[in-house]
């Protein structure tokens, strides 16, 4: 009998393949084949050798192909980015094993924490399985991950639970092949595994009658407030039925208006609160499980139905989440009830994550604490979603999400020409950082706002993680902003660059679209440092490959009183009405709102100011405020874009209504300018209804970005920037292009806001690079066209 020649083969699986059970599902495939051989963590990638017959690695080969495919699927195409082939001449090998992990520790491909899968969720309730009710229970399939890592590869040593060793119970399972748990890292049981600890408002325990959650469901009833510490950190929960308990978690967040999110039972529970569509309802299931923005079921006063009023005032979604921890699912077992659940800390500041700060946050104002002895290596804020034409978009990327990791040598070709690693340190608000390492983007977790010294510290924990190998030998750009980071020279970095905080944010969406031909990038939002004078947030570029130039601007309004501008609709709506009516445009005012929006002191403050221009911006979330105050919407902002979310809620009350406001487009030396003055105009003398007003407004602004990609005689167009998370906005310019035949590209893995500029920032700085060594020109893009 002729014996089939033995082959070599070296397969390379490159991505996120740390903590997916890649090593432990390769060894049942090779077994199921029958190959000898061996698998191995490298930190960067998971190396297999296989040794068989040409048929035999034919089919494992597919097969590992398929497997990958699958579960790519599952985490949204992050797991497996490429296989690689190479042959090798090897000395026989018997069998196939699991070696041990090589190379340099890193914390960088990290697979996010994983929502309990189905299997662990049934044996959390089966009362026959040992780890019954255990709230620390996973498997190779789910659980912690990044949170817990304090590097790559994702051994259990490299973890937070590496001080609990496992059980003679739980080691049998880790070594046996043919067990679900076969080399799975969190592996615990209640034998060996972290346990719970009940507090009582001062840091006393609690010896709780019977089992925990029926403890912590009577304190939630009886109107209390618990926090919770899951796979993230501490989350706050209420009744979300319980106006009085929801009014005590605003005062101890210092957070008077801004809508909570919610975490409900399930789908069937959902449902009685919101109209998720069937991408919704797929997401919110998902092993990401994040908090999806849904529109909410109102009742007969026009407020979300079973909800108390202030839960989300003045909004008709609610952003919602489903259990995605052991104990959240323990907790809804017993208490089947609409939850608030929001992030342990005062507005502003980084969330919490051990016991300490906690109490020292919050002495004497919660009515239970559920904490356990398991260590946070990175606390993770919910990510937030939202569908947009059946496609999931990140608002926030967190747990279940962070790190984010796109592959730049597939992607971009010029991703070749850098070596050096880059390190990319954000925006100043919704921060997160970036690497790039290995042709790869590492994008971190959501931080928060850098104001804020606990935010900062938060930051500075991930740069030493990202860095922690060659920090010295990184290159750091940063975004265009007044303040130098203190982290560069802390770092003792060499070089910095500086890239253009809206180039980042145009960027990022080329970056992950993969956008290699001519387009028009429109970048809109609130603020961004553009020039001294002015600040920028309404730009047009256009784009191919390294070359960017400006094509077009929003008009130019006074900031009146710098950022205190940002937070008062009213200074935006006088400065559009000024280069109008003058000193009659308080009258003006005046007349919509039926009161004197301005005080005597106040005017003759603000007259000076518009007439000799000190600081202007051509933001289009200005624009957005500015109108808000025109159709008597607000005066004054309660939190972030609050003024710009009120005139969208106003416009869908009028969708199907196609009229526009007339726009002048005005030719410049190197950009056009879009003139938005006329439209303030033309709100002014319009006695239509005011949701019609509002969606006329939403059209103005679609069908100007469509006339612009005309000018512009382009065939694809991306939408980036805060003002994009308007999803009546978004939808209509997606309309408008598509019926003129224009592609329309914008984020969806990367956030659409600030927390995906670090990303953008690497991109730039690569193609920066590759553009000053390779532009030629033809690919010089004309400024105006």
């Amino acid at each position: 009998m002729q014996v089939e020649p033995q082959a070599p083969l070296t397969i390379k699986i490159i991505g996120i393949v740390q903590g997916i059970g890649c090593r432990p599902a390769i060894k049942r495939l090779a077994d199921e084949y029958q190959l000898r051989g061996w698998v191995r963590n490298n930190g960067r990638e998971v190396e297999v050798f296989v040794q068989a017959g040409a048929k035999h690695l034919g089919h494992f080969h597919a097969a590992l192909v398929k497997m990958f495919a699958q579960q790519s699927v599952i985490l949204q195409d992050r797991r497996l980015n490429t296989i690689h082939n190479e042959s090798q001449q090897n000395s026989a090998v018997q069998g196939f094993a699991i070696k041990e992990s090589t190379g340099e520790p890193g914390a960088l491909a990290i697979t996010p924490d994983l929502a309990l899968c189905g299997t662990c969720r049934a044996e959390l309730f089966d009362k026959a399985n040992r780890r019954y009710q255990y709230p620390f229970i996973s498997c190779t399939q789910c659980g912690s991950r990044y949170s817990i890592s304090t590097s790559a590869p994702f051994d259990r040593e490299r973890t937070k639970l590496k001080a609990f060793k496992p059980c003679d119970s739980c080691t049998a399972e880790y070594t046996n092949p043919r067990d679900r748990r076969f080399h799975a890292q969190t592996i615990a049981c209640q034998c060996c595994g972290p346990q719970l600890n009940l507090l009582d408002a001062h840091g006393n325990t609690v010896h709780a009658p019977g089992a925990w959650q029926d403890y912590a469901r009577k304190t939630l009833i009886d109107g209390g407030i618990i926090a919770i510490k899951t796979a993230g950190g501490f989350q706050l929960y209420a009744l979300a039925s319980n106006s009085q308990a929801i009014q005590k978690i605003r005062k101890l967040k210092q957070r008077p208006y801004k809508p909570f999110a919610l975490l409900m039972p399930g789908i069937a529970q959902l449902e009685q609160y919101c109209l998720p569509g069937a991408a919704e309802k797929a997401l919110l299931c998902s092993p990401i499980a994040p908090l999806v923005i849904v529109r909410g079921r109102k009742n007969s006063a026009g407020d979300i139905a079973r909800l108390a009023d202030n839960v989300a005032p003045k909004n008709p979604y609610i952003a919602a989440m489903l259990p995605h921890h052991p104990l959240q699912h323990l907790l809804m077992q017993v208490l089947d009830e609409a939850l608030v659940a929001t992030s342990a800390n005062r507005s502003g500041e980084a969330l919490i994550a051990d016991d300490e700060h906690l109490l020292q946050a919050f002495t004497g104002e919660l009515d239970l604490i559920v904490t356990h002895n398991l260590p946070i290596h990175r606390p993770l804020d919910d990510s937030i979603f939202q569908v947009i034409d059946d496609r999931p978009m990140c608002l926030r990327a967190g747990r279940g999400v962070a790190p984010i990791v796109i592959d730049l040598a597939r992607h971009i070709d010029q991703a070749k020409e850098k070596e050096a690693s880059l390190l990319a340190l954000g925006a100043q608000l919704k921060n997160s950082i970036a690497v790039s390492h290995n042709n790869k983007v590492i994008l971190s977790q959501y931080h928060g706002d850098l104001e804020n010294i606990s935010v900062l510290d938060r930051q500075q924990q991930t740069l030493r993680d990202y860095t922690l190998a060659n920090a010295r030998s990184l290159h750091v750009i940063v975004d265009a902003h007044p303040r130098r980071p203190a982290i560069i020279d802390a770092l003792e970095v060499n070089t910095t660059s500086v890239v253009q905080h809206h180039e980042a944010h145009a960027r990022a969406c080329q970056l992950e679209h993969a956008i290699k031909e001519p387009h028009l990038a429109v970048v809109w939002d609130g603020f961004g440092f553009g020039s001294e004078a002015c600040m920028w947030g309404g730009e047009f570029f256009l784009i191919h490959n390294a070359a960017l130039s400006p094509f077009a601007q929003l008009a130019e309004l006074e900031l009146l009183g710098g950022d205190r501008a940002m937070h008062e609709p009213r200074r935006m709506a006088l400065a559009a009405l000024w280069p109008l009516y003058g000193d009659k445009s308080f009258d003006k005012l005046d007349g919509i709102w039926r009161k004197k929006l301005f005080t005597e002191q106040e005017q003759k403050l603000l007259k000076p100011l518009l007439r000799k221009s000190r600081m202007t911006t051509r933001a289009a979330g200005r624009w957005f405020d500015a109108v808000a105050c025109l159709l008597r919407i607000s005066e004054h902002n309660r939190f972030e874009a609050d003024a710009a979310m009120q005139l969208q809620y106003l416009a869908e009350h009028a969708v199907g209504n196609d009229e526009a406001y007339r726009i002048e487009i005005k030719r410049g030396e190197t950009a056009w300018t879009i003139d938005f003055f006329a439209v303030a105009e033309q709100i002014l003398s319009d006695n239509s209804a005011l949701p019609i007003k509002a969606m006329r407004f939403h059209n103005t602004l679609a069908e100007t970005i469509a006339r612009m990609a005309d000018k512009a005689k382009v065939k694809a167009v991306s939408l980036s920037g805060g003002c994009f998370q308007n999803r009546l906005l978004l939808e209509l310019c997606r309309r408008q292009l598509e019926r003129k035949h224009i592609r329309c590209f914008w984020p969806e893995k990367i956030p659409i806001n600030d927390g995906g500029i670090a990303a953008g920032q690497i991109l730039a700085g690569i193609l920066h690079e590759a553009g000053s060594a390779e532009k030629t020109e033809n690919e010089r893009v004309p400024s105006c066209v």
